[in-house]
């Protein structure tokens, strides 16, 4: 992985220089940069791929173009033996100069054949142009600020503030979405006038005009994207394997991610057959017997597994270690475990690449929040409104609790919303607090509405049935903050972190299947292909996410001590929320969580 930035219309020429220092952790083996008299672009190298030749930037042959690259396209040797067929003659074996020759012989075309997580720029000389693009489902991160005459991208979005062009002015919407989410999703960031490239999304730059065109090259709600390099598939466990094939492509070796989920253990099983070398898995447990899956994984003999437990202390140094270097704030509280297991991993073993199992819950509804829906489609037909107001009533009476998703926990959260429409159910679920107290915490300034209204369209798209329409939710809203966590807690770590089951092909394969989803069946098509692989007692084992113990942090006094209360978006509300929390009246850990990290990003002025 990697670090990209540069600007336009700025003078200064030590600025690069202050931004990949900015970012020195994304990219640590090389810094280089591309100047001219109209653009600067440079780029921070965590060398994977053609470790001796993969030096950025790249320019082609005539120097018509530059390009920074941050990424891995899993299929590169493919498409590279075709444009070989085409006569187009290669100087290195990185997938960053075939990444800049398929733009040059198919143009935007390209990013349609591109299976792999990227954030690119490519600086076309003749035609004076800035052609930012970012992966179909936001992987790798690329925010970027246009102001008069002046143009500036980069992978961290507050290095942007280094060319002193702006003010850390909060943006009350994005506010609202971070309370709403749990996270920011694109275009917007916290602050105001930084804006993220899109998931999918081509931003040109004009350096002529200052002006600015965007194009979405694909949109998952519209269905699979087949083309020349992504056909449609029939046999799922061949795909699956040449996937992995394609995903443990490494020049510096890799690790694998295992836990108690399906989707980990057949990524490791496949590997395992790949190589026929012991492979080396990574683990990360928890004295919380809800939260910890490492009981499962001491009952496989099958691999060499590195179990780690970390103390209490270590998990809140770890939590100011990534405060320190986080631009945005993130509400996924597994960006610690994450971290912290990626951190054990390299005082054990340097590895640079490190394969996990995200993106299957979205592919084949593993989430628990599908059966939810489904029920509450049924029950909104059947109940009548008083009565669901009436088990709202008797449920308050119930205590909260700490453990991981707690029976109480679900049914109050599953019966909070379920009088209200079913194009928010989702996001309400999934939401810290109800309506009323975003708006309240907003000072009233921002409405609900506003906050909801794009994410409540997919559910009205009539194209798709309701199931489909909530899968896609949860791709483009759920799933971006999981990405998002992801490449934070592994480029803190200066780790590569690369999952098949976000290949596009795998993406593609499930949004063609028909008959995805099965009712409280979880990932029944997963199971059924696989089903003479996976042991019994992973089939049957209910769902469980790698969440984290909140209290650890929420209740840690040192960490309470070091908020400004000045900085709370209200005072009187956090310490009453917290309250309550402690107290097991309602369990408002999200929200706390959401409001600390909010609270220590917003202390970095």
């Amino acid at each position: 992985m990697c670090a990209i930035f540069g600007y336009s219309g700025y003078s200064d020429k030590d600025l690069i220089i202050k931004m990949s220092n900015n970012q020195k952790f994304r990219g640590p083996d090389e810094f280089d940069y591309f100047t001219d008299d109209k653009v600067t672009i440079g780029n921070n190298r965590l060398s994977i791929i053609d470790v001796d030749h993969g030096s950025q930037p790249i320019s082609s042959e005539e120097n018509r173009f530059v390009i920074v690259y941050n990424g891995m396209i899993y299929n590169f040797k493919e498409i590279r033996e075709y444009l070989k067929k085409q006569d187009i003659k290669f100087n290195t074996d990185s997938d960053t100069e075939v990444f800049l020759k398929s733009y040059i012989f198919w143009k935007d075309e390209c990013y349609n054949y591109f299976d792999g997580m990227w954030a690119a720029c490519i600086y076309d000389k003749k035609e004076n142009r800035l052609t930012l693009s970012r992966d179909y489902l936001g992987q790798k991160p690329l925010y970027y600020y246009a102001g008069k005459n002046k143009f500036c991208f980069s992978s961290k979005s507050d290095s942007i503030f280094l060319t002193g062009e702006l003010e850390k002015k909060i943006n009350k919407k994005s506010l609202g979405q971070f309370l709403l989410y749990s996270h920011i999703p694109a275009p917007l960031t916290i602050y105001e006038n930084i804006h993220q490239v899109k998931p999918g999304e081509i931003i040109k730059y004009n350096l002529n005009t200052n002006q600015i065109e965007k194009k979405i090259f694909w949109n998952l709600a519209e269905g699979p994207d087949f083309n020349q390099f992504f056909k449609k598939e029939n046999n799922f466990p061949d795909l699956f394997k040449k996937k992995i094939n394609e995903f443990t492509t490494s020049d510096v070796g890799f690790g694998v991610l295992l836990s108690g989920g399906i989707d980990s253990y057949l990524i490791t099983n496949e590997v395992a057959k790949k190589f026929e070398e012991q492979i080396s898995t990574y683990t990360l447990g928890f004295k919380e017997k809800t939260y910890d899956e490492s009981k499962y994984i001491k009952k496989l003999n099958k691999w060499k597994n590195n179990l780690f437990k970390l103390t209490d202390e270590e998990y809140q140094n770890n939590f100011f270690k990534i405060i320190e270097n986080l631009d945005e704030p993130i509400g996924d509280c597994s960006i610690l475990p994450t971290y912290s297991l990626l951190n054990e991993i390299n005082k054990v073993k340097k590895t640079k690449v490190i394969i996990g199992g995200d993106g299957g819950d979205e592919n084949f509804f593993g989430y628990i929040i599908f059966d939810a829906y489904k029920i509450a489609l049924f029950l909104k037909k059947m109940l009548p409104k008083f009565f669901v107001s009436f088990i709202n009533i008797l449920l308050n009476y119930l205590p909260s609790s700490k453990k991981y998703l707690s029976y109480s926990f679900r049914a109050k959260k599953f019966f909070e919303y379920l009088n209200g429409s079913e194009n928010r159910l989702c996001q309400l679920w999934m939401s810290s607090l109800s309506p009323d107290e975003i708006e309240q915490l907003l000072n009233n300034e921002i409405k609900f509405d506003d906050i909801i209204n794009e994410s409540s369209l997919i559910f009205k798209n009539t194209t798709n049935n309701k199931m489909r329409n909530s899968q896609i939710y949860f791709f483009k809203y759920y799933l971006s903050s999981v990405l998002s966590k992801v490449d934070k807690a592994s480029m803190f770590n200066s780790i590569e972190y690369r999952s098949p089951f976000l290949s596009k092909s795998i993406i593609n394969f499930a949004l063609n299947l028909k008959d995805n989803y099965s009712f409280l069946r979880k990932k029944s098509f997963l199971k059924e292909q696989f089903n003479k692989v996976l042991p019994l007692s992973w089939k049957t084992r209910p769902k469980h996410g790698f969440a984290f113990p909140k209290s650890k942090i929420i209740l840690n006094k040192n960490i309470l001590n070091k908020i400004n209360d000045n900085l709370l978006l209200n005072k009187e509300f956090f310490y009453k929320k917290l309250d309550e929390y402690k107290n097991n009246k309602k369990d408002y850990s999200q929200y706390l969580w959401n409001e600390i990290t909010l609270n220590f990003i917003l202390q970095k002025k």
